[in-house]
């Protein structure tokens, strides 16, 4: 079937300009933009002619083949009259026609830099919700971080608090216990006893009323220790010094307060000594006479800066002058030395760990129940 391409192009025209003087009627009514939306339809039909224009020229170049000259020379002169009058169009239409394309070729560009404008809005949209994601998370992380500060704080506070009221109520209570004391005492805590620890001290020598009690590492634990055994009527502390200065600045204490005939100073320098395979510096115990057996020893010595688990020989040094169920109080609890070294003592059946004490530095409790 051969189409008219002439007749198919007025026929296409005529709709296009009825469709787009019907919008442009509607849109001063009705105060509206249909353009955008026509624009792809109108663009369509216009496509779609030139499309079958192309496809009615394929189909009569096919049939020309089949022609003899004759027929094709008659073709020929046929299809000039029909493309003649397929481009023969006069002024206005032409003019028509360039107006169209060019108003297709503006609605082409502004669906273009509308398509672009939506991208870029897209684009920049995504950005803020990206960058205000961040933000809420960084703000979340911040409220955590500020509530895991609080409660750092409160526990802090709460435990500072509980330690100070637990180091004034000792204070109390060895001043109770003490009212016969006249002499200023040497200072608690730092690297002396705190007051929980010494009233705990305080309870064991009042309980056990020991004949002879030891402890390692000289200050107001000295004084402490000597004024209880007099109020028992009985004992002796034996106490090791090993820093030359602490040692005279105690034995004045121990005159002024005159606790000679209850305590006994001994300046012990450190010495090397090898136990289980490890070498330690620790008091040196040639000056150490005994003529009966410990029921009480306070382990505070030597400090913890001179090496790793520096009062573990305490126990294997010291066992063989320990009374049967003799008390061993550990000062400083709270560091891992002392726990590690606990530890190991307790693998001696002949020690029992009776109680840990929550005081300002730890308290741990032994018990010995050897012969």
């Amino acid at each position: 079937m051969i189409i008219n391409l002439r007749k198919l192009d007025y026929l296409l025209i005529v709709i296009i300009v009825i469709l787009y003087v019907i919008t442009a009627i509607i849109e001063s009514y009705a105060g509206q933009t249909f353009m955008r939306f026509l624009s792809p339809i109108l663009i369509l039909i216009f496509v779609i002619v030139y499309l079958q224009t192309i496809r009615s020229l394929e189909q009569e170049f096919k049939r020309v083949k089949q022609l003899s000259k004759k027929e094709i020379l008659e073709s020929v002169s046929q299809v000039d009259d029909k493309l003649g009058q397929s481009i023969s169009l006069d002024t206005e239409e032409f003019l028509r026609r360039k107006e169209f394309q060019q108003f297709v070729k503006r609605s082409e560009e502004s669906i273009i830099g509308e398509i672009r404008s939506r991208s870029e809005l897209q684009n920049t949209i995504q950005a803020v919700e990206s960058t205000l994601l961040k933000e809420l998370i960084k703000k979340n992380e911040f409220h955590q971080f500020i509530k895991i500060t609080e409660d750092r704080i409160i526990r802090d506070l709460e435990n500072k608090t509980e330690q100070v009221y637990n180091q004034i109520d000792g204070l109390i209570a060895i001043s109770k216990a003490l009212e016969e004391v006249r002499c200023p005492l040497p200072p608690f805590r730092g690297w002396a006893i705190s007051p929980d620890i010494t009233r705990i001290l305080m309870k064991y020598i009042f309980d056990l009323q020991p004949e002879l009690m030891m402890e390692l590492g000289s200050g107001v634990s000295t004084i402490i220790s000597g004024y209880c055994l007099k109020m028992n009527g009985k004992g002796k502390l034996i106490s090791l010094e090993h820093e030359e200065q602490f040692y005279k600045d105690s034995l004045t204490n121990i005159r002024a307060h005159s606790l000679e005939s209850y305590v006994d100073l001994i300046y012990a320098p450190l010495k090397p000594y090898e136990l289980d395979a490890k070498k330690y510096s620790w008091y040196d115990l040639s000056k150490l006479t005994l003529d009966q057996p410990i029921e009480l020893l306070l382990v505070d010595g030597p400090p913890g800066t001179i090496q790793k688990e520096s009062r573990y020989p305490a126990y294997p040094l010291l066992k063989q002058y320990l009374n049967h169920n003799a008390i061993l109080l550990i000062d400083d609890y709270i560091r891992q030395d002392e726990k590690e070294m606990v530890k190991q003592w307790l693998n001696d059946a002949a020690l029992v760990n009776l109680n840990v004490i929550n005081t300002e530095k730890g308290t741990c409790v032994l018990k010995f129940s050897g012969i």
